[in-house]
């Protein structure tokens, strides 16, 4: 890789940390707001009960739970190790990790098309709009797609 392209992509890193890290903060200055309080109540509600009478008992005929054990896990956990306004803090806190996973997963590999479509754009100047969009809406176009830039990069 040329001293261009890794300077590019490190900036490329950088500026995905930062997001992550500005998102990171913006939430955990948001985290003492009232939020949802149906839903923090409700999870908070569970973590208390788990913490109680554990996973075993958790589903009992009468009591609402519509949601499945891996989440109330994590709420048994928070159940155990905090109580009052921490609890209501740390089940608002823990989507944190899960909007940054939802970022990662979600919204980069949109940015990775946005990037193919540029490079296709430079590498295929005479190719329409309506072109590119077909090359990437078409995996089995990639195969063309990479095949012109390790031409292009060697």
């Amino acid at each position: 890789m040329n001293t261009d392209a890794a300077r590019h992509e490190r900036r490329a890193r950088l500026l995905v940390a930062g997001v992550i890290a500005i998102g990171v903060v913006a939430r955990l200055l948001a985290v003492r707001a009232q939020g949802f309080t149906t839903d923090v109540g409700t999870f908070q509600a569970w973590a208390e009960r788990l913490a109680q009478i554990g996973p075993g008992r958790f589903y009992e005929p009468g009591y609402f739970s519509d949601y499945p054990p891996a989440f109330l896990y994590v709420l048994w956990l928070l159940g155990a190790m905090f109580d009052g306004e921490f609890l209501r803090l740390a089940v608002k806190a823990i989507s944190i990790p899960a909007d940054i996973a939802n970022f990662l997963y979600g919204y980069i590999p949109v940015l990775g098309q946005v990037q193919m479509a540029a490079d296709l754009a430079t590498l295929f100047p005479s190719l329409s709009h309506s072109e590119t969009l077909a090359i990437l809406a078409s995996p089995s176009k990639y195969i063309t797609y990479i095949r012109a830039l390790m031409e292009a990069y060697r």
